[in-house]
């Protein structure tokens, strides 16, 4: 490679670090808060892959585009007894739809792999595996016919994103889709599962829900798919999660156990 090329190059790659610096400084924090599954298993997923002692710490952010970014830590134990550590990303629209998500994990049958990428188009989910050496990265594309969310192992971001296909129209069930990703094997490294469902606004909860000195009166949806059997979600006016809950066992249950806000959104 000639000098001049290298120099270019070295020049460009420090002029987007230097672009990409600036947008962190120009970001606005506007939230953070904790999410925990306090008694064990959430009734999530098959057998193999049911999550236990989940919690997940985020800090919302508002970028100077008015859009959303959500950077946090997840624990919890999937099978029981396996733990995972893994730091996240989301990215959010001004609407608080995710359209995109990073997991900073590397896959069980891939070495060189990590983060997980996925973008959430309208009609299309593309996920990629990562690599340091592109040429083992692992991309999986899927059309998409409903609305959908991941769950990965489950996000109450994409909860809440899911939850605005019902346009809180009460008692109306919209069909929507959900995704797993699943580890197979060293042949089938990283699937995709596509659950049909609905999701239905039931209402105002006449119960207000508290945390950390802040008080909401809820909404509540269900979600009916077959990775989430039957969840019921409780949100703020504006979309948050507050809490989801198998409708048929209060011990598998997801709540907002720490919040603190900075700014409106």
């Amino acid at each position: 490679m000639q000098p001049r090329c290298l120099g270019l190059i070295v020049a460009c790659w420090i002029s987007l670090v230097a672009v990409s610096a600036a947008q962190q400084e120009n970001r606005v924090r506007m939230a953070e808060g904790e999410y925990i599954a306090a008694d064990g298993n959430l009734g999530i997923g098959h057998v193999e892959t049911e999550i236990f002692h989940f919690r997940e710490s985020w800090t919302l952010w508002r970028t100077p585009t008015g859009d959303y970014e959500v950077e946090g830590e997840r624990s919890f134990e999937s099978p029981q007894y396996f733990s995972h550590i893994n730091p996240f990303w989301i990215h959010l629209t001004k609407d608080f739809h995710v359209d995109e998500i990073k997991e900073f994990t590397r896959l069980r049958f891939i070495r060189d792999s990590g983060p997980l990428t996925c973008s959430l188009r309208a009609d299309k989910l593309h996920c990629t595996s990562g690599a340091k050496d592109p040429v083992q990265s692992l991309d999986l594309d899927l059309e998409m016919e409903h609305p959908y969310a991941i769950m990965w192992p489950i996000s109450a971001f994409s909860l809440g994103s899911l939850v605005r296909a019902t346009k809180d129209r009460v008692g109306e069930k919209v069909p929507v889709e959900i995704v797993t990703l699943e580890e197979g094997s060293e042949d089938l490294p990283l699937l995709t599962v596509t659950s049909e469902g609905s999701i239905c606004y039931l209402g105002q909860d006449r119960v207000p829900f508290e945390a950390m000195g802040q008080r909401w009166t809820p909404k509540v949806y269900e979600l009916d798919s077959s990775p989430v059997r039957h969840l019921l979600i409780w949100t703020t006016p504006d979309g948050l999660v507050l809490a989801a809950q198998q409708s048929k066992d209060e011990n598998s249950k997801l709540q907002l156990v720490s919040f603190r806000k900075f700014q409106d959104f």
